[in-house]
């Protein structure tokens, strides 16, 4: 049905979804796994982090088929269905066996993606004459069917012998799977592997989530609740910088207390000690905009009004220290109207650490603002207490004390730049984050083919695999 290889059918069908704006929100999920081709596999599969397609399945699928069968199985990921549904799969074990739990979970949760997808055509396009695949008209109400819901009506009629719904027979337990899940393997990872896990689905979400509203498009209500901030930031930032940078009261022999001395008693006096000063840090390879900056520092200021530090200091940076300026005493009430963000290239916060060793400035305090996407440099070098204020759907330092700013905060992510851009573009600058790292392991020519073969044109593929990111 296609020249293309399997794999690139599956890449093809990435790519649509990120420049779909109904869909756009999913794209970075694909980015989360591997995605496997299996010769032996029926349908299609996850384990909750990779995604596994048959050969054979995809050999009878059209371009639409195949988009609607990665959308499923990135939904199961998205949703971390495999993950959070395993209470539902212990409740029904009792009464079915486990791997017939397994089955009428598995087809709660394809109802729940499936509505869905009916209603994305000609997008996509179910797999009407392929599979059976489970979709019922009366589970359309989301308000009313989720997942729980739904595998309880199916356990309901397979005990009366009932149907479960299209491709979703529940026959005395006799159910049926579209795809496939990997539950023993879901159960195998480790408690590190799936807290990464969940970190990298939660990050990628985050990022489509920025995507979407940069194409106008929606996203799902389920994912909106799902990355809705529980802690208040403003409330974090605030206390961070209070408890951390907070003078605290010091005892002292130099000057006998007192109160005591008339009884011929030698104890300290107490004196409170001034915090010298607070660093900002602020990357400005396009991670925060001007907008964020402002409201963030205006938070700030109320913390310094209690704080009262000796000094503030800013510094704009991205490969480079891009300016620095340094305010002191009174002088940082003028912070936000007088502050002026510089710089706009790479991203490399390292270099702030050599910066201020080499001018002998010593914070007592820093706060980092970016998009958290430093390569693993987390400048960690400066040796006082820092938070990394992260933009929306950045990366997050899980071993440092961080605030993810709520959407509306943030200025642009990894995926979206500052100006307005076309669909070309947003694919570039994805396929740039997706195949530069490949093309170090496989090789540049290697992915150079697999672009012209995709209709890039050289000049295109340059800009991918060298360009600026």
């Amino acid at each position: 049905m296609s020249k293309l290889s399997h794999s690139d059918r599956i890449v093809k069908a990435h790519i649509a979804l990120m420049r779909n704006k109904d869909f756009a929100w999913l794209a970075p999920v694909c980015l989360v796994g591997k995605v496997i081709i299996d010769p032996n596999l029926p349908t299609a599969a996850t384990d909750g982090r990779d995604c596994f397609y048959g050969a054979a399945f995809l050999d009878k699928l059209n371009d639409a088929q195949v988009r609607a069968t990665v959308v499923h199985e990135n939904k199961h990921k998205a949703y971390m269905h495999l993950q959070i549904h395993e209470f539902l799969v212990q409740k029904y074990t009792p009464q079915f066996g486990l791997e017939q739990a397994r089955m009428l979970v598995n087809m709660a949760q394809d109802f729940v993606i499936n509505r869905d997808i009916v209603k994305a055509k000609p997008f996509l396009e179910p797999w009407d004459g392929i599979i059976e695949y489970c979709y019922d008209p009366k589970y359309n109400d989301e308000m009313v069917w989720d997942t729980v819901a739904i595998a309880d009506d199916i356990a309901k009629n397979a005990k009366k012998g009932g149907n479960g719904g299209k491709g979703g027979k529940g026959d005395g337990g006799n159910f049926h799977n579209q795809d496939g899940h990997k539950w023993d393997e879901a159960k195998e990872m480790s408690k590190a592997e799936a807290e990464t896990l969940a970190k990298h689905v939660e990050q990628a979400l985050r990022q489509g989530q920025v995507l979407s509203k940069k194409l106008g498009g929606n996203v799902p209500r389920e994912i909106g609740e799902l990355l809705t901030p529980a802690v208040d930031w403003r409330q974090a930032l605030r206390d961070f910088v209070t408890e951390r940078a907070r003078g605290g009261e010091l005892a002292t022999y130099a000057r006998p207390n007192r109160r005591y001395t008339q009884y011929g008693v030698y104890m300290p006096s107490t004196y409170d000690e001034k915090v010298k000063s607070i660093l900002f840090a602020c990357d400005t390879s396009g991670s925060i905009d001007g907008a964020a900056l402002r409201e963030v520092l205006s938070e700030v200021r109320g913390c310094l009004e209690a704080v009262r530090p000796e000094a503030v200091d800013i510094i704009y940076w991205d490969t480079r220290v891009c300016k620095h300026e340094h305010y002191a005493g009174e002088d940082a009430d003028m912070i936000i109207n007088s502050t002026k963000p510089s710089g706009g290239g790479g991203t490399a916060p390292s270099c702030v650490v050599s910066f201020c060793h080499e001018r002998n400035i010593k914070p007592s305090v820093v706060v980092w603002l970016s998009d958290g996407y430093v390569g693993g440099d987390w400048a960690e070098g400066l040796g006082v207490p820092a938070l990394w204020v992260i933009s929306s759907g950045g990366a997050v330092p899980n071993h440092l004390p961080h605030i993810l700013l709520p959407e509306r905060l943030s200025g642009v992510s990894m995926f979206i730049p500052a100006k307005p851009i076309n669909d070309d573009q947003l694919v570039i600058r994805w396929l740039k984050l997706k195949y530069r790292a490949q093309a170090r392991e496989v090789g540049f020519g290697v992915v150079a083919r697999r672009l012209k073969k995709w209709g890039f044109p050289l000049s295109v593929t340059r800009v991918i695999l060298f360009g600026k990111v």
